[in-house]
């Protein structure tokens, strides 16, 4: 009898591992064979559809991708994203290339490894002495703010870099720029639950009416706890600089030290802000 029960219970497992086996193999074939299919371009191109369909339903404009690429996995490359709302174009990006790791959200961790945007445009416009375009394209929403306090989350952002932007704004306040050219940026991001980490290491742009040029605009800051550091600031235009650094210490005792340096100050760079 013992061995009949020993030879069954063999039996059974033998058959419960092929079949666990069998199994496993069967969704892995499945996982392979949606992953082939999403590399197609007619699958790419309904995940574009799809994706601006539902825009549609937190915007009032319209949403459209031109091409998409990658692998989803670990790559997005989106060509000639167009947003526009009634006959304005609201922002136009001939390329933003993502890439990041999919597999750090099961930790908790956002990790984006870069993020590159080329040539994108902008549009601008103010509606009233408070209210831009860009605040009336989010839908409002009918469901109630959630007040439960979300679990903590990192968020690593190892690479963000504009190339040659361009802002066009159309504003009644004379001190706003008509236009904002040669937007360039380079800045990487760690955010945790107590620290926060930014780096500037690239900002600059040129703007027309009035016409101002800022050279460069960099910084290291770092917040942690109670403590906050910011290292090798500078701002740089066409006609002055300014470096510096400082710290500032919350507990126990209030404290902070902070030095900045600069050649001889040209004022009149500046005299189409400042008041007559």
């Amino acid at each position: 009898m013992i061995n009949i029960g020993f030879g069954l219970m063999k039996k059974v497992l033998k058959y419960g591992l092929r079949f666990l086996g069998g199994f496993i193999l069967v969704v892995l074939l499945i996982v392979l064979l949606v992953f082939l299919l999403i590399q197609t371009r007619p699958a790419k191109n309904m995940i574009s559809r799809i994706a601006e369909n539902q825009a549609s339903q937190f915007i009032n404009g319209n949403l459209q991708i031109g091409r998409l690429d990658g692998n989803f996995f670990a790559h997005l490359l989106l060509h000639d994203v167009l947003l526009t709302a009634g006959n304005d174009t609201i922002a136009h990006i001939p390329q933003l290339d993502l890439r990041y790791n999919l597999l750090s959200l099961v930790n908790g961790t956002v990790d984006i490894h870069s993020v590159r945007i080329d040539n994108p445009y902008f549009y601008l416009e103010q509606l009233n002495d408070s209210v831009w375009n860009v605040q009336q394209l989010m839908k409002p929403s009918d469901e109630e703010p959630d007040t439960t306090e979300a679990g903590s989350i990192d968020v690593h952002l190892t690479s963000f870099v504009i190339n040659e932007g361009r802002i066009r704004i159309h504003a009644s306040d004379t001190l706003i720029p008509e236009q904002i050219s040669n937007l360039n940026a380079k800045l990487s991001l760690h955010l945790s639950e107590n620290t926060v980490s930014a780096n500037i290491d690239q900002f600059t742009l040129t703007t027309s009416n009035p016409d101002f040029q800022l050279r460069q605009f960099a910084f290291k800051l770092n917040m942690e706890g109670e403590e906050t550091e910011l290292r090798d600031f500078i701002l740089s235009t066409a006609q002055n600089q300014i470096e510096g650094e400082a710290t500032y210490r919350g507990e126990p005792v209030k404290r902070g030290t902070a030095q900045f340096r600069t050649k001889q100050l040209h004022l009149e760079e500046f005299s189409y802000f400042l008041p007559g």
